[in-house]
């Protein structure tokens, strides 16, 4: 697994710890948002055979614990392996680089994911302060 580095982290978690009981809901939302977004974007560069893969996609709502908050983006249900193997294959056997007609291609899920990380914590901070303001 490829991990991902998000700036900004430490004045976030000022944040979530001076709003209080309104931090975490408001959390949750912005996470849930910023997943919706990257799921869209992903929706466009998914490709599509039969559509089973591109209508497999959906985004969980969030789950919250006493440590964390964590939202799913998925593709696949029960063709999780098909989903994995589209996702992950930018080379055929033969070498030459598999084709998805534009602008569907591999890594269709991590590249939205990647760009909505470059300014993350700033966007979820917005979050945060807005609860702490009472929106």
């Amino acid at each position: 697994m490829e991990s991902i580095e998000i700036k900004g982290l430490d004045k976030l978690n000022r944040l979530l710890i001076n709003a209080g009981n309104k931090g975490t809901p408001a959390l949750a939302r912005g996470l849930y948002e910023e997943a919706t977004m990257a799921f869209n974007e992903s929706q466009v560069l998914v490709p599509v055979d039969t559509g089973v893969l591109k209508g497999s996609g959906h985004v969980q709502t969030p789950v919250v614990t006493s440590d964390s908050v964590e939202v799913t983006i998925a593709y696949g249900g029960p063709a999780t392996p098909y989903a994995l193997f589209v996702h992950e294959r930018i080379m055929a056997p033969s070498g030459k680089k598999v084709y998805h007609a534009p602008p569907t291609q591999a890594k269709y899920l991590e590249t939205p994911v990647k760009r909505r990380t470059k300014g993350l914590a700033s966007r979820l901070g917005v979050h945060l302060q807005n609860a702490m303001k009472g929106h």
